[in-house]
């Protein structure tokens, strides 16, 4: 559905797993095929973001001791009638993880409308839900 988002999470000790799915739509404001230098730039910012600047909407406390591994940002689909952002990291940590994880998906893109999660933690820890655009996920480690 436009302007919803799905974000998984997986914490394992020292390391978080995101994942994020949806509609182009959701993120870009469009869902066509890319062919404006404007368009092109629109892609090329949410994908640096992703990869470069995932501070400004994922936060907990030790973030920036953490690296990111196997980044990834893929438009699937372009030039078709659909296509998809599919968005993954990893953050791993010199530390065990026992702090709140914040997600202000609203500070990623303004397109979205509402986030559906589902959070795997330590200890079999789990949780799901939606949230609506001005809503953060909260996801509690212990």
């Amino acid at each position: 559905m436009h302007g919803t988002v799905s974000l998984d999470v997986a914490v394992d000790e020292s390391s978080v797993l995101i994942m994020l799915k949806t509609p182009a739509q959701s993120i870009l404001g469009f869902e066509k095929k890319i062919e404006t230098a404007q368009e092109k730039a629109e892609v090329k910012k949410y994908q640096t973001l992703w990869t470069e600047g995932y501070k400004t909407f994922i936060s907990f406390e030790g973030i920036e001791k953490c690296k990111p591994q196997d980044i990834s940002w893929k438009l699937e689909g372009a030039g078709k009638e659909h296509s998809e952002v599919k968005a993954e990291m990893t953050l791993v940590c010199p530390f065990k993880i026992e702090v709140i994880l914040k997600f202000d998906l609203k500070k990623y893109s303004s397109s979205i409308l509402q986030s559906h999660y589902q959070y795997l933690g330590p200890n079999n820890i789990t949780d799901s839900g939606t949230v609506k655009k001005d809503q953060p996920i909260i996801l509690k480690t212990k």
